[in-house]
Protein backbone atom coordinates (compact mmCIF):
# COMPACT_ATOMS: atom_id res chain seq x y z
CA UNK A 1 0.00 0.00 0.00
CA UNK A 2 1.46 3.35 -1.30
CA UNK A 3 2.24 5.56 1.94
CA UNK A 4 0.47 8.66 2.75
CA UNK A 5 2.45 12.15 2.19
CA UNK A 6 3.64 13.78 5.03
CA UNK A 7 1.57 15.98 6.58
CA UNK A 8 2.51 19.49 5.56
CA UNK A 9 4.76 21.38 8.36
CA UNK A 10 3.04 23.76 10.73
CA UNK A 11 4.05 27.42 10.49
CA UNK A 12 3.54 28.35 14.03
CA UNK A 13 5.89 29.13 16.35
CA UNK A 14 9.57 29.94 16.93
CA UNK A 15 12.38 27.88 14.76
CA UNK A 16 13.40 27.40 18.08
CA UNK A 17 10.17 25.69 18.92
CA UNK A 18 9.71 23.82 15.99
CA UNK A 19 13.28 22.22 16.26
CA UNK A 20 13.18 21.58 20.33
CA UNK A 21 12.83 18.24 21.30
CA UNK A 22 9.12 17.07 21.05
CA UNK A 23 8.31 14.39 23.50
CA UNK A 24 6.86 11.33 23.42
CA UNK A 25 3.64 9.78 24.51
CA UNK A 26 3.64 7.11 27.00
CA UNK A 27 2.90 4.23 24.30
CA UNK A 28 5.46 5.60 21.81
CA UNK A 29 8.83 4.05 21.62
CA UNK A 30 11.90 6.01 20.56
CA UNK A 31 13.27 3.65 17.94
CA UNK A 32 10.40 3.84 16.06
CA UNK A 33 8.96 7.14 15.82
CA UNK A 34 12.85 8.45 15.74
CA UNK A 35 13.32 6.00 12.57
CA UNK A 36 9.87 7.13 10.83
CA UNK A 37 10.73 11.22 11.65
CA UNK A 38 14.33 10.49 9.46
CA UNK A 39 12.50 9.48 6.62
CA UNK A 40 10.35 13.27 6.83
CA UNK A 41 13.60 14.89 7.38
CA UNK A 42 14.67 17.06 4.49
CA UNK A 43 18.39 15.49 5.88
CA UNK A 44 21.35 14.35 3.75
CA UNK A 45 22.04 11.03 3.38
CA UNK A 46 24.93 11.23 5.50
CA UNK A 47 23.67 12.95 8.57
CA UNK A 48 20.21 10.31 8.29
CA UNK A 49 23.59 7.32 8.33
CA UNK A 50 25.14 8.73 11.19
CA UNK A 51 21.74 9.49 13.50
CA UNK A 52 20.15 6.12 12.41
CA UNK A 53 24.14 4.02 13.36
CA UNK A 54 23.98 6.50 16.93
CA UNK A 55 20.41 4.75 17.18
CA UNK A 56 21.44 1.45 17.52
CA UNK A 57 23.65 2.41 19.95
CA UNK A 58 20.48 4.41 21.98
CA UNK A 59 18.14 2.78 24.80
CA UNK A 60 14.74 1.60 22.40
CA UNK A 61 12.53 3.53 25.07
CA UNK A 62 13.98 6.97 25.37
CA UNK A 63 16.91 7.48 23.32
CA UNK A 64 19.64 7.56 25.61
CA UNK A 65 23.00 6.76 24.46
CA UNK A 66 25.10 5.95 27.66
CA UNK A 67 28.46 7.41 28.22
CA UNK A 68 29.80 3.92 28.23
CA UNK A 69 28.40 2.21 25.41
CA UNK A 70 28.93 5.91 23.29
CA UNK A 71 31.34 5.25 20.15
CA UNK A 72 33.69 7.69 19.57
CA UNK A 73 34.13 9.47 15.79
CA UNK A 74 36.40 6.75 15.00
CA UNK A 75 33.90 4.26 15.98
CA UNK A 76 31.13 5.97 13.88
CA UNK A 77 33.37 6.53 10.99
CA UNK A 78 33.98 2.67 10.80
CA UNK A 79 30.25 2.08 11.23
CA UNK A 80 29.18 4.15 8.69
CA UNK A 81 32.15 4.34 6.19
CA UNK A 82 32.27 7.60 6.42
CA UNK A 83 35.75 9.59 7.81
CA UNK A 84 35.51 10.81 11.64
CA UNK A 85 35.54 14.28 10.57
CA UNK A 86 32.37 13.80 8.18
CA UNK A 87 31.42 11.93 11.26
CA UNK A 88 31.94 14.98 13.72
CA UNK A 89 30.56 17.79 10.85
CA UNK A 90 27.14 15.01 11.04
CA UNK A 91 26.87 15.30 14.46
CA UNK A 92 26.88 19.00 14.93
CA UNK A 93 24.07 19.12 11.73
CA UNK A 94 22.41 16.85 14.26
CA UNK A 95 22.61 19.27 17.44
CA UNK A 96 21.79 22.17 15.20
CA UNK A 97 18.24 20.77 13.56
CA UNK A 98 17.26 19.18 17.08
CA UNK A 99 17.73 15.38 16.41
CA UNK A 100 20.60 15.31 18.84
CA UNK A 101 21.76 16.38 22.67
CA UNK A 102 23.20 15.95 25.36
CA UNK A 103 21.75 15.49 28.79
CA UNK A 104 23.25 14.17 32.12
CA UNK A 105 22.22 10.85 33.50
CA UNK A 106 19.99 10.63 36.46
CA UNK A 107 20.43 6.68 37.45
CA UNK A 108 22.69 4.07 37.04
CA UNK A 109 26.29 3.28 36.64
CA UNK A 110 26.41 6.40 34.47
CA UNK A 111 24.92 8.95 36.94
CA UNK A 112 26.26 12.30 36.90
CA UNK A 113 27.53 11.47 33.63
CA UNK A 114 26.89 13.87 30.34
CA UNK A 115 25.85 11.26 27.44
CA UNK A 116 24.29 11.81 23.93
CA UNK A 117 20.07 11.87 23.81
CA UNK A 118 18.57 11.51 20.50
CA UNK A 119 15.36 13.71 19.96
CA UNK A 120 13.06 14.10 17.51
CA UNK A 121 12.01 17.57 16.79
CA UNK A 122 8.83 18.46 17.65
CA UNK A 123 7.73 19.83 14.46
CA UNK A 124 8.97 16.21 12.86
CA UNK A 125 7.09 14.34 15.91
CA UNK A 126 3.96 16.27 15.01
CA UNK A 127 4.22 15.35 11.07
CA UNK A 128 5.08 11.66 12.03
CA UNK A 129 2.06 11.34 14.08
CA UNK A 130 -0.19 12.82 11.64
CA UNK A 131 1.13 10.13 8.98
CA UNK A 132 0.31 7.72 11.68
CA UNK A 133 -2.95 8.44 12.57
CA UNK A 134 -4.26 9.14 8.79
CA UNK A 135 -2.93 5.70 8.61
CA UNK A 136 -5.17 4.30 10.96
CA UNK A 137 -7.67 6.23 9.92
CA UNK A 138 -7.64 4.63 6.37
CA UNK A 139 -10.30 1.91 6.14
CA UNK A 140 -9.19 -1.33 5.28
CA UNK A 141 -10.59 -2.89 1.85
CA UNK A 142 -10.20 -6.21 -0.13
CA UNK A 143 -9.40 -6.68 -3.26
CA UNK A 144 -10.11 -9.59 -5.76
Amino acid sequence: APQPAPARPSTSGTLADQIAPGRLHRKERMRTMFHHGLRYSRMHPEARLVALTLLGYAHHKTGMVFPRFQPTAEQLAEDTGLTAGQVQVQIHVLTQRGWLCTRRVTQGLDAGREGLSLAIPALVLEQVRAVRDASLAEPVTETD
